[in-house]
């Protein structure tokens, strides 16, 4: 896989982190918290990925199954979650990494992010880190990447877990009010209209966004406020690259990969009861898709489904895991 580029590190503010440090797969630093600056990869470059472990490192397997985020997410959203999965599933997974899909979280920034080109960075993450095949994980725009993945590099995908989203293009559902539910590029361009340099902390933020755009939902400036960090200098900044993302928009809302193509391995989809990123004619070109899939409902729960009901989703994903996935490898286990 390509060498990431000498880091420079900045400031970064995060409460998680000051009491515990993450075990992560690229830099480890006790607070405070010191992350690297996010290098810039021009087009056809694939980026270097940060990840997330939920266990330590040790000379165990290379984790086996991969956690992705959703649009303006990082790994750190679904920590809790995927450490209450890897307690779950335990030995059987060879543990659970948690990935920086590229203008998030922490890994590099760069011009343009299609999902074919997001697959590609994880192909060469894989290389590096020695996995030949994972199960994939993916809640929102992660799990378009996910989908992908299985459908562009079937021989690398053991499963996919799709959480809340469908493997289609929003834009044409015929509900407008399901168009990749409450997102849209004007509440991402919301951020880019911030005055970050006039403000001096992060209530001073939450209070512009609140009084600027009084229309937003209700859970936007909250979830705003996890990309916002310092740079080296003490001034804020989105963590996210904004402009990559609203460039992209039409890519991301789609599901364009330029062949037609099959994943004929287990897919299950969990959709919220009352989420609105899933609706009935998503389900023909799930199957058209993937033929061997299932689909649960959690009823109770919106579009955040690993924080609206946490156990209701790890035990869904976790039967699903052991009935399709992970009973093979405890049997050999035992009988060994």
């Amino acid at each position: 896989g390509p060498k990431a580029r000498e880091p420079n590190y900045e400031v970064v503010w995060s409460m998680a982190v000051r009491a515990k440090p993450l075990l992560c797969g690229s830099v480890v630093r006790q607070a405070p918290a010191l992350f690297p600056r996010k290098p810039f990869f021009p087009a056809g470059e694939t980026v270097p990925l940060h990840w997330t472990a939920t266990r330590g490192p040790s000379k165990a397997a290379p984790a086996k199954l991969l956690c992705l985020h959703g649009l303006l997410g990082s790994s750190r959203n679904l920590l809790p979650w995927a450490t209450a999965l890897e307690r779950r599933v335990g030995s059987a997974s060879s543990g659970v990494a948690l990935v920086d899909l590229r203008n998030h979280g922490q890994s590099g920034h760069a011009d343009s992010m299609s999902y074919g080109e997001m697959v590609s960075d994880l192909v060469a993450m894989m290389d590096e880190k020695g996995i030949a095949s994972a199960i994939f994980v993916g809640y929102s725009m992660g799990g378009k990447v996910a989908a992908a993945m299985a459908l562009l590099h079937p021989h690398r995908v053991d499963a996919v877990v799709l959480l809340d989203i469908a493997p289609v293009a929003y834009r044409t559902c015929a509900d407008s009010r399901r168009a990749w539910g409450e997102m849209s590029p004007e509440l991402v361009g919301v951020l880019d209209d911030v005055p970050l340099e006039s403000l001096k902390d992060r209530k001073s933020v939450e209070n512009y966004l609140s009084r600027e755009h009084s229309n937003l939902p209700a859970w936007f400036g909250t979830f705003a406020l996890t990309n916002l960090v310092r740079n080296a200098s003490g001034q804020w900044r989105w963590r996210a690259n904004i402009p990559a993302i609203r460039r992209g928009w039409q890519l991301l809302e789609g599901f364009d990969l330029g062949q037609q193509a099959i994943f004929h391995g287990p897919v299950l989809l969990v959709r919220g009861g009352r989420s609105r990123y899933i609706c009935e004619e998503h389900v023909p070109a799930l199957g058209k898709l993937f033929p061997n899939h299932r689909i649960a409902t959690l009823d109770g729960a919106g579009h955040f489904l690993h924080t609206e009901d946490p156990e209701g989703l790890l035990d869904i994903v976790v039967d699903f895991l052991q009935a399709e996935v992970l009973s093979p490898v405890r049997s050999s286990a035992a009988s060994s």
